[in-house]
């Protein structure tokens, strides 16, 4: 059923996109459709561009048709600043990145603990991303208990 709803199940390996997301996160993401289903801040998960069989959950910083610059430490947009409102620590190395249509530029929200995302391997493809739609618990989550409430 979740294959004909183009829904594919994630968990997340490691500390990088915390802590939106942390080591062992789980969420259903929906493939993109269109790229226009993607937008600034999706988190999305990706088959990796060089390492076949591995899938990167990463944050969308730049969409297609703009220039990413990472001047300083920060992330610029076209340009402007302040529309990177994710990432954690300073951002390296210094570059400028065209990104074409149907394709986006994605970055760790820690930004010091990896540069294993668009800074490294350019602008990625939307044609086989899932967008983030819902977080499930995971298995080594404690159980929540209602405000107030005892175990039972």
């Amino acid at each position: 059923m979740m294959s004909r709803l183009r829904l594919r199940r994630f968990a997340v390996s490691g500390a990088s996109m915390s802590p939106a997301l942390g080591d062992g996160a789980r969420f259903i993401g929906r493939l993109a459709h269109r790229a226009e289903s993607i937008r600034r801040g999706s988190i999305v998960a990706f088959p990796h561009p060089v390492r076949g069989g591995f899938w990167m959950v990463k944050r969308v910083v730049g969409m297609g048709g703009e220039t990413v610059t990472i001047e300083g430490g920060e992330v610029l947009i076209d340009g402007k600043a302040g529309l990177d409102h994710w990432g954690t620590g300073l951002s390296v190395p210094e570059g400028r990145w065209a990104v074409p249509p149907e394709r986006v530029f994605v970055l760790s929200d820690q930004r010091p603990l990896t540069r294993d995302d668009s800074r490294t391997f350019g602008p990625v493809g939307t044609d086989c991303m899932y967008r983030m739609m819902l977080r499930y618990p995971s298995r080594s989550a404690p159980a929540v208990r209602p405000s107030g409430g005892h175990p039972a």
